[in-house]
């Protein structure tokens, strides 16, 4: 296996294994997410007591490393930043909305424990689609589904990340309108905002308490941040396998201490790039015919509790691949005739040219 001198060297046209990278985290969100449908207890995996974070929390950490850089690049290329904010919303919401309206609407009535006629009577459905689709709220149940399961009632418990990735957007949206996209200063000034709002986090209880959701933006801005920087510094950051090893090595000695997540996650980014653009012998890099991270994100969950509800006593490992096998299916429609149509229609309301591999499907997270 060999790799590029340096992030911007690799950093070129088709060339990177960024498609592999989603499609192996999406798969990790669902192997992980097994073990939580089938116990309702996510300390039972065994990467939450050695590293403090789930398989699934390490791949959306992933997720959001790659759209920082992705995204950042997009912005960098791109000249209109209405045209950025239209293409950011189009990646995202069609296939949420596909996703959404079959969860309620063929999914749920299939299965639900309620009768059709209860199903959809009231405004159950209609403030189901409401939640999901306007505040990204899943606690939101359907009449009826899921309801006996461990993680009774959660029909669509992935979604709950897309507000931070449109989050982030929001806020490379206005990088880019107040020219500091290629500010130095204005990128270590967001993260010196980060770490003051981690530092107050974890030093005031009372407002960890009042904030829960802060924690999310700490965590996945700092991700995102991360995959920023190295966009930014591409062109000087190498390509080799020992800061990966110094930075997880750091991390592991300051796991007791508040240095431990930013090590973490920069170990975590490291690695990410290196093997985003590692060349794999009479291989070189892993591109795929289609982007179906996102449905996996997004199908897998609903998915694997319909199968736990219709098998209540299957094992994790046999839940995860029994899901992985239907999901695809659903993941390949959703990128056929949803997500590729969408990035068409952007392309077509931008009037810009197609983009190169390295930018297609890479801006959503999970």
């Amino acid at each position: 296996m060999t790799i590029h001198k340096t992030i911007g060297a690799a950093f070129i046209g088709r060339h990177n294994n960024f498609d592999a990278i989603r499609l192996a985290a999406a798969s990790c969100v669902i192997i992980s997410h097994a073990y939580l449908i089938t116990s309702g207890q996510l300390d039972l995996e065994p990467l939450v007591a050695s590293t403090g974070l789930s398989l699934g929390a390490h791949a959306v950490n992933i997720f959001f490393i790659v759209s920082g850089f992705l995204v950042f690049a997009s912005l960098d290329r791109q000249s209109s930043i209405a045209n950025f904010a239209a293409a950011r919303l189009l990646r995202v919401l069609p296939g949420l909305v596909a996703a959404a309206l079959f969860v309620a609407l063929i999914l749920g009535p299939l299965v639900t424990h309620a009768a059709l006629a209860d199903y959809f009577h009231g405004d159950g459905v209609g403030r189901f689609l409401a939640s999901i689709l306007i505040a990204f709220d899943t606690d939101t149940t359907l009449p009826g589904l899921f309801d006996t399961l461990p993680r009774a009632g959660d029909a669509m418990a992935t979604v709950w990340t897309l507000k931070y990735e449109l989050l982030m957007y929001a806020g490379m949206t206005l990088f880019g309108a107040l020219r500091l996209a290629r500010s130095t200063v204005a990128l270590w000034l967001a993260a010196a905002a980060l770490a003051i709002a981690a530092l107050v986090y974890a030093s005031m209880p009372a407002i960890a308490h009042a904030l829960p959701a802060l924690l999310h933006v700490i965590r996945l801005g700092a991700c995102f941040l991360f995959g920023m920087i190295a966009y930014k510094y591409r062109d000087r950051l190498p390509l080799t396998w020992l800061p990966v090893a110094v930075l997880a090595a750091a991390a592991w000695l300051m796991r007791e201490t508040y240095l431990y997540w930013p090590l973490l996650f920069a170990a975590e980014s490291y690695l990410t790039f290196v093997l985003a653009f590692a060349q794999i012998p009479a291989i070189g890099v892993i591109v795929l015919p289609a982007d179906i991270s996102y449905g996996l994100y997004l199908y897998g969950w609903p998915l694997e509790q319909t199968l736990k509800q219709a098998f209540p006593t299957i094992q994790p490992e046999l839940l995860a691949i029994s899901c992985f096998a239907t999901t695809v299916l659903l993941a390949l429609a959703s990128w056929r005739y949803i997500e590729m149509p969408a990035m068409k229609l952007r392309r077509l309301l931008t009037r810009q040219p197609a983009p190169p591999a390295a930018a297609v499907g890479g801006e959503m997270a999970a």
